[in-house]
């Protein structure tokens, strides 16, 4: 009986193990993704810290960069919906 216990959890933990390199596989996908959908002059300006409950989380490097990335956010959600990445309902910049 206990080695069907042992086997149990150990399959549990396996199960997490690969769901967390899944989901951290995952924002990698958003952050290459992200690259490519933003323009070559907000791309040195800005990158990808996470996501967390469907939010995207960008640093961006200034206000006046903050100001353009806020006036293109639904495009730039339209684009990663495009691309597949549908989990992510909205973006919040950070300074």
């Amino acid at each position: 009986m206990n080695e069907e216990r042992i086997g149990e959890i150990a399959r549990k933990i396996i199960k997490r193990i690969k769901e967390g390199i899944v989901e951290e596989n995952r924002v990698l996908d958003v952050d290459t993704l992200w690259c490519k959908i933003i323009d070559d002059g907000l791309k040195g300006h800005c990158y990808v810290l996470g996501k967390r409950k469907g939010i995207l989380f960008v640093k961006v490097e200034g206000s006046c960069y903050l100001t353009e990335l806020k006036r293109r956010k639904n495009n730039l959600l339209k684009k990663l919906k495009e691309a597949g990445i549908t989990e992510i309902k909205d973006i919040k910049f950070l300074i």
